[in-house]
Parts: C-alpha cells; structure tokens; sequence
C-alpha cells in the first residue's frame, strides 16, 4: 500500500508541473508503465497470500486464513484499480508518441478561474487556482486545457504557450482563432499560435 500511495503522490507531483508538449506525453507513459511494474507486484503479492490462505487453511489457523483472505482482496482490488489507471491513461499517451502531432484550428476559446484549497499533513494548506481554457475547434469539438497556478494573477504574467492562450482566450475575449500543433489523443499542446 506504501509503494501505491508513494507512486500516485510522485505521479500528482510531477505531473502537475509539465503542462504541455512531448515532456507532459513522455511522462505519462513513464509513469503508466511504473504503474503496470506496481500491478505486477501486487500480483505477485497476491499469489504469495494465496499460498498463505492455503497453508492456514490447511493449518486450520482461522485467524491468519481471514487475514490472508484479507490481504488478497485488497492486494486485488489495488491492482485492478491501479492497471485501470495505467492502461486508460497510459494508451492513449503511447499512441501520441508512436503517430506524432497534428495542427488543429481553434476558431474560439473560452478562459475561466476557479480555486480550491490544497491540505497539507501537517495543519493548514494553500489555495490553488485552476484556469481553465475551453477551445472550440474547426470541426466543432471542444477541448479542455487546465494550467494550475499558486496566485490569482500569476496566469496573467506567464509566456510561453500560457501567455499565448491567456491572450488568445481572455485578453482578446476567445475571439482570437489559433493555428495549434498537439498530441490529439492526450491533448498536449506543442506549440500556438494567434492567427
């Protein structure tokens, strides 16, 4: 459980601070593929307790036989929910480094500011606030970039592809149309800019 808890953390923690490009795709699939190397061990654990199940069941210890029955199915469940993760998210990132990038047209974007707090372990916490970039494509689809940032105003002042689509998105009111190059399946954006 230790090895789960430390592995969604690093994932959160780093994930959080590449939003964009071939970096933010790379590290999904690193991270999925360290996910599915958890999920291997948890099987193995599960077959380990299995082998504890039978030796109390033949042992007639009914309190070890409960709490290897125990064990099996939370080692299980962590694995299934673990695998689920690392697969759903981890395809579609290998698919984008295995086809490449594709230019999409923005004809609009839409900004929005939300908060939430952040607990911390030891008392406390910080706000943190999502901004999020709604963009409506040529062909109609809508697609959702969310950048988090530790100060209201700190989007505002950012270059870079944020500058680009903070200007295109909320200086210019999302009538700004963008020519955009971005992995398609996980939608990393690579490049932007205003038309």
């Amino acid at each position: 459980m230790a090895l789960v808890i430390a592995a969604i953390a690093i994932f959160w923690v780093i994930g959080d601070h590449t939003d964009f490009g071939r970096d933010r795709v790379v590290w999904k699939v690193q991270a999925c593929g360290g996910g599915l190397v958890l999920v291997a061990g948890l099987l193995i654990a599960c077959a380990f307790a299995y082998l504890g199940v039978r030796r109390a069941k033949r042992d007639v210890d009914i309190e070890k036989y409960n709490q290897r029955s125990f064990a099996i199915v939370v080692l299980c469940v962590t694995a299934l929910f673990v695998g689920f993760q690392s697969i759903s998210r981890g395809l579609p990132a290998f698919r984008d480094l295995k086809e490449g990038t594709t230019t999409v047209t923005v004809t609009s974007c839409s900004f929005e500011q939300g908060s939430h707090r952040r607990s911390r372990r030891r008392g406390g916490g910080r706000t943190v606030y999502d901004n999020y970039f709604t963009m409506t494509l040529a062909d109609g689809t809508k697609r959702l970039t969310v950048i988090k940032t530790d100060h209201a105003d700190d989007i505002a002042s950012r270059g870079g592809l944020t500058g680009v689509l903070y200007e295109a998105c909320a200086r210019r009111s999302g009538s700004a149309s963008m020519t955009m190059e971005v992995y398609p399946h996980t939608w990393s954006i690579v490049e932007a800019r205003i038309d």
